[in-house]
């Protein structure tokens, strides 16, 4: 992973998890991954981490300029969103996250089974790395 990071010249930087480093629900952020992974992310300037396990909804705030999200509400019963200083926001809901690239825009939507927009987040990366 840190060579494909370090090689890598395009834009947007994503990476996907199992278990998060972060996360306030009832499983939590792993403390192991955020050891090894945090760092590495951290230091390749990735832009997003997403991560399942916890059977909610949970976006941080960025931390050392990567945002985690927890996207875990896909079918199965739900648990209890939690809150921590590094959540921008949560919430226990069935969803889908949709991210939508247009050059140096992100758009992040969590969608609920609904259809209602519970969270949005618009990322702007002007130019390839």
């Amino acid at each position: 992973m840190e060579e494909d990071l370090a090689a890598t010249r395009k834009r947007w930087k994503i990476a996907f998890l199992h278990r998060g480093p972060y996360g306030s629900s009832r499983h939590g952020g792993d403390a192991k991954v955020r050891q090894d992974l945090e760092p590495i992310f951290a230091r390749h300037k990735v832009d997003l981490v997403f991560s399942g396990h916890d059977h909610v909804y949970e976006r941080t705030v960025p931390i050392r300029g990567v945002t985690y999200v927890v996207s875990g509400g896909g079918g199965r019963r739900l648990y209890r969103a939690g809150k921590s200083k590094q959540t921008a926001f949560s919430k226990s809901a069935h969803h889908a996250v949709v991210v939508c690239i247009d050059g140096g825009h992100l758009l992040l939507e969590a969608v609920e089974a609904g259809g209602t927009v519970i969270d949005r987040l618009d990322l702007y990366q002007p130019y390839a790395r």
